[in-house]
């Protein structure tokens, strides 16, 4: 009975009480983290590769 009612009570939480993110909403924000995380890497691979560029001009 107990595990009945738990489920009921999930259900009703998913579809009643829980608002989700619109689809236009959510399209725009994942562009947003698409292009930030693009971002982010190449900034980050550029700062790596200028590191081992000093390295490489040091130990030479």
């Amino acid at each position: 009975m107990k595990l009945n009612n738990f489920i009921i009570e999930l259900y009703n939480e998913f579809i009643h009480k829980i608002t989700w993110t619109k689809w236009k909403e959510l399209q725009c924000l994942t562009i947003i983290t698409i292009t930030f995380i693009i971002v982010f890497s190449l900034i980050l691979y550029l700062i790596d590769d200028f590191f081992i560029w000093i390295l490489q001009i040091i130990f030479k």
